[in-house]
């Protein structure tokens, strides 16, 4: 199952890299923008700081019932799925016009699909 979680992180990287590079920027000329909290709308700030503080919260919780095994392979990507798509919300919200959220919701499609991958691989799905 090993192999299959390697090939299927190396296909979703191949699209996801071909999608953003070749189709948003080359074809759609859609800018990316790189900020963290500067430009940001506090309510989305404080949404993303919610989020990391629940994940963390119940990966403490889980590691102390010793869950950690089931846990694991799925905790990251679903933490990263949250906060690309709050962001893209955000995004489409306020900036429409930019369509920088193109590129949150690719990356929350990209998460999601490893935390299927990885899920699969695990035998948790």
């Amino acid at each position: 199952m090993v192999l299959f979680q390697i090939i299927g992180l190396v296909a979703v990287s191949i699209v996801y890299f071909f999608v953003r590079q070749f189709y948003f920027k080359k074809r759609l000329n859609i800018k990316d923008k790189q900020y963290f909290v500067e430009g940001r709308n506090n309510f989305f700030l404080t949404l993303e700081y919610s989020l990391i503080a629940f994940i963390i919260f119940v990966g403490i919780i889980l590691i102390n019932l010793e869950l950690t095994v089931y846990i694991t392979p799925v905790i990251g990507p679903l933490l990263f799925f949250l906060i690309f798509t709050v962001q893209g919300i955000e995004e489409w919200l306020l900036r429409r016009e930019e369509k920088v959220y193109y590129y949150r919701f690719l990356a929350s499609i990209a998460f999601i699909s490893l935390m299927i991958i990885f899920s699969v691989g695990e035998g948790l799905i």
